[in-house]
Parts: C-alpha cells; structure tokens; sequence
C-alpha cells in the first residue's frame, strides 16, 4: 500500500475524484478485512491506515457539502460501489472454499 496521504493532498482533488477514492479505500478495507479474518494479512497497520485515510475522505467531503456543493447522487454512486465490492468479496469467498460433500 502507498504511503498515507495527507489532507491536503486530498483537498486538491476534484470531488468526483475524490468518490471514487473514496470508494476504492472502502473496497480495499473490505477486502483487508476479510484477508486479516483468514489469517492471511502481512501488516495490520495497512487497515488502520485505511480507516484514517477513509475518515479524512469523508472529512473533506462533508466539509464541501456544507459549503454547498450537492453531493447527495455522488455519495449514491460510492454506497453502490460498496455494495457491489462486497458481492464479488463474497462470491470469491464461496468459491474458494473447499468442497465437504462426503465427508461423514
């Protein structure tokens, strides 16, 4: 994972640019999550990392709402790719476990 980026770095990005990181930082806890689950993670620190930059993502788009950009169908778009992120997580997981049938 790349090094942690700051606010302000975060702050130069367009607000369509800033959902979509916002919503593959999401995809990407999701997924360290479910690594650090099957005992599979190198460095627990990546999902602390991860929830931090997540929080200042929301941080600086909450702040733009207020300033009165309309940010209600864009934040649609991010909850949708969530959503989808966890479907195809879990339809992996289905299929990477091994078969029972048979076993007594």
């Amino acid at each position: 994972m790349p090094r942690i980026r700051r606010a302000r770095t975060l702050r130069e990005n367009t607000t369509p640019q800033l959902i979509q990181e916002l919503a593959d930082a999401i995809r990407q806890l999701y997924n360290q999550r479910f690594t650090f689950a099957t005992q599979q993670v190198g460095d627990v620190k990546e999902i602390r990392n991860l929830r931090k930059e997540i929080a200042r993502m929301k941080t600086i788009l909450r702040k733009r709402e207020l300033e009165g950009e309309d940010l209600a169908a864009a934040m649609g778009q991010v909850a949708e790719a969530v959503a989808e992120a966890e479907e195809g997580s879990a339809q992996e997981a289905e299929s990477e476990q091994p078969e029972t049938e048979g076993v007594a």
